[in-house]
């Protein structure tokens, strides 16, 4: 390993630049892409591959239900805005094009913190972004399609609200929306049920009654949130599209599928591998026993979350599931002009995504089959969760590192118990990055001493590479001798830059991707929202890679850079002082690189350059001191030696004299 503490921390530094590059890249703009607007651009299959039909569990007759019979032709009339309104949380909007869900809205967060300020646009989870794709419609019923069928409104909530000239409906004061159909010998009932329990979200149930004589398989899709909205009106805003399994029927989840958006043309999809065999034991039908091993999928949710919000149908009986798919489709070309506040989100993101689920059972004759689900649509923060246990996969603030993920948590709990203190997300960060810097002070001293011991090595080393030039092995020998008689350990500036660099990256999680920070205000009329680049001000042209907004944070980040940069001793060779002089212009690189990252995460960065050129002050003056009184202490042993001595030859003289 090089011994030059300058080239450690250029090893160090090149490593955590690639890696933000490569965050950029990943959450960057979506180009717009080329196929046609009503067909779906990719469509892949997380199932497995094997699909039995014979072998699956047989459906019971719910006690004190029964099938009806009655013919429900498809109304002529869509009725297609129904308003369900649960204050203080949500509203959703549903059609009876499917009986499915057309828009929810969460009434305590704002698009921007403008619109906060305002009391204006509501975020919007899922939207008909695409024509007659809404979400919780059953796409295929055996080989029939009937995404679009457009059902019978049999029951409404109270508080729901119907368009003018819809046909009067019962009015349901348990708050379930509910509608009817009947296709190819089944009667479809699907009933939606909004209490307290779920806070931000509703039950589904979907109700299959074979009006037929004889049993029949059961073969549906169903589709989950489709029509996934972006929440900001940045780069930041990218989508994720997400599935996850069970190992077993104790919800355990093993898996999870994700990714961005913004990848999917580029990076080829993996299937979810089967989840085990999982003994089955039921009647295939009321005369036949089957005891069998099935191969599904156990799809326990699927979801699609952008940066701070997601969507999720939750499955209540994974062992009925026979896998899902992830989509992705083209958003309408004119859904910017429909909606104005979402105009810029639109220009920008030209795709958005759904799942689906496929399920597979046996009904019997003139019998009822009933599956329920629940579906989510709020912040992806565990706070939200926690109703579910299942959902604890949900939030990754490190993509595919669980460690650093684990250390991202434990941050962002940090962070919050600060803000139960100082109720302040800015005053937060800083108190937290003081905390993070005191914990590693130790590592910097250490850092900082070695590279000192370095400095003063540097003569005594030059003469061991001229002497040893010719002989490598003993070089190395003379070299480890010297490193032991100074006290000098190698991975002395290295080790600690080593260490700090998992806390970096999951702080960088935590700021990035954590909800805390949304719309959160440090200081009003210059950072309003920590998720956001603060801007000081704004001008009316784009500058490349700049934009239109003045952001003082990373001018402030380069400064502190500069500054501590300035503070290194001067290299002793050639290599060294051409290595620092490369170093000099990193910390513009990384200026341009935070310029449109979030203020949050900028403002840690630029605290821990603050405290580091305090720190490298503190500890620099002090091992100067520490070194001059070393210096001082034998001349001055040395001065009362001589001193003694001349004492000594004077009171000779003068006993001679005598």
């Amino acid at each position: 390993m090089n011994d030059n503490p300058k080239q450690k921390i250029l090893i160090f530094a090149a490593i955590f630049l690639t890696w933000m590059v490569i965050v950029q890249y990943m959450y960057k703009d979506v180009p717009p892409p080329q196929a046609n607007a009503d067909k779906e651009v990719t469509k892949q299959q997380i199932t497995p591959e094997t699909k039995p039909a014979e072998l699956v569990p047989n459906a019971e007759k719910l006690p004190g239900k029964s099938a009806n019979t009655d013919a429900t032709p498809e109304p002529a009339v869509v009725c297609d805005n129904i308003l369900v309104t649960v204050p203080d949380r949500y509203e959703a909007v549903f059609s009876t094009r499917g009986g499915a869900l057309k828009k929810f809205t969460l009434l305590q967060y704002y698009l921007t913190a403008e619109e906060k300020a305002k009391n204006g646009q509501n975020v919007v989870i899922v939207d008909e972004m695409a024509a007659n794709r809404l979400s919780l419609a059953i796409e295929k019923l055996d080989s029939t399609l009937i995404r679009n069928r457009n059902y019978r409104l049999a029951a409404a909530p109270d508080n729901a609200k119907l368009p003018e000239g819809s046909e009067e409906v019962e009015r349901s004061p348990t708050n379930q929306l509910v509608f009817s159909t009947e296709v190819d010998g089944w009667q479809i009932r699907k009933i939606y049920t909004f209490s307290a329990k779920t806070e931000l979200g509703f039950e589904l149930e979907i109700e299959f009654a074979n009006l037929g004589e004889a049993p029949r398989k059961l073969e549906y899709s169903l589709i989950g949130p489709s029509g996934a909205m972006a929440d900001d009106t940045d780069r930041w805003s990218a989508l994720e599209k997400m599935s996850a399994r069970l190992s077993d029927e104790k919800n355990q989840t093993v898996e999870i599928v994700r990714y961005p958006l913004t990848m999917l043309d580029a990076t080829p999809w993996r299937k979810l591998d089967k989840a085990g065999a999982v003994k089955l034991q039921g009647a295939v039908n009321s005369e036949v026993a089957a005891e069998a091993e099935d191969t599904r999928s156990l799809l326990t949710w699927l979801g699609v979350k952008n940066r701070f919000f997601a969507t999720a149908l939750l499955i209540q009986e994974p062992r009925l599931s026979m896998g899902g798919e992830l989509r992705t489709l083209e958003v309408d070309h004119d859904f910017g002009e429909r909606n104005p506040a979402y105009e810029k989100i639109a220009a920008c993101h030209k795709l958005t995504a759904e799942v689906a689920v496929n399920f597979e059972t046996m009904v019997a004759s003139k019998s009822l089959a009933a599956q329920k689900f629940i579906f989510y649509g709020g912040p992806a923060d565990s706070e939200f969760l926690d109703f579910d246990p299942r959902l604890s996969s949900l939030v990754e603030y490190v993509p595919m590192t669980s460690w650093f993920d684990s250390i991202s948590r434990l941050m962002i709990r940090i962070l919050s118990w600060i803000y139960a203190v100082i109720p302040n997300y800015g005053l937060a960060i800083i108190i937290l990055t003081i905390m993070v810097k005191s914990l590693m002070h130790p590592l910097t001293r250490k850092a900082l001493t070695s590279g000192q011991r370095m400095q003063k090595m540097q003569p005594k080393m030059k003469e061991l590479q001229q002497k040893y030039k010719e002989d490598k092995v003993r070089l190395q020998q003379e070299m480890m001798r010297l490193y032991r008689e100074e006290g000098f350990s190698p991975m002395g500036g290295c080790l600690p830059m080593l260490i700090q660099m998992p806390i970096f990256f999951a702080l960088y999680g935590a700021f990035a991707r954590g909800f805390a920070g949304r719309q959160a205000s440090f200081i009003p009329g210059w950072i309003d929202d920590l998720s956001q680049p603060d801007s000081l001000f704004s001008w009316s042209y784009d500058l490349p890679m700049l934009g239109s907004e003045f952001n003082l944070l990373p001018l402030i980040y380069l400064v502190m850079q500069i500054l501590q940069m300035n503070m290194q001793p001067p290299p002793a060779d050639p290599q060294a002082a051409q290595m620092q002089k490369t170093m000099k212009f990193m910390p513009i690189i990384f200026a341009f690189i935070f310029y449109n990252m979030p203020s949050g995460l900028v403002l840690y960065f630029t605290i821990n350059s603050m405290y580091t050129v305090t720190e490298h002050w503190f500890i620099k003056r002090k091992l100067n001191a520490e070194e001059a009184a070393a210096a001082a202490a034998p001349a001055q042993a040395g001065a009362g030696i001589k001193g003694a001595s001349a004492g000594q030859g004077i009171a000779g003289k003068k006993k001679k004299g005598k």
